[in-house]
């Protein structure tokens, strides 16, 4: 009984663990496409009017 109890609590470590690594990588794409989108729409030269927001960058 103990073993399969063990057993069973691998089980549960093993399917939370590749739950958690599965949402990292989900996380880690979107971090990755709202930077790309962040650096295409905001200028380091400033003066230029931002994809976001009617007002002249001082960036």
């Amino acid at each position: 009984m103990e073993k399969e109890r063990s057993s069973l609590e691998e089980m549960l470590d093993a399917a939370r663990k590749q739950f958690l690594e599965e949402d990292l990588t989900t996380l880690d794409f979107k971090i990755e496409e709202l930077e790309s989108r962040l650096a295409f729409s905001v200028t380091t030269e400033g003066g230029d009017v931002c994809a976001f927001c009617p007002t002249y960058c001082v960036a």
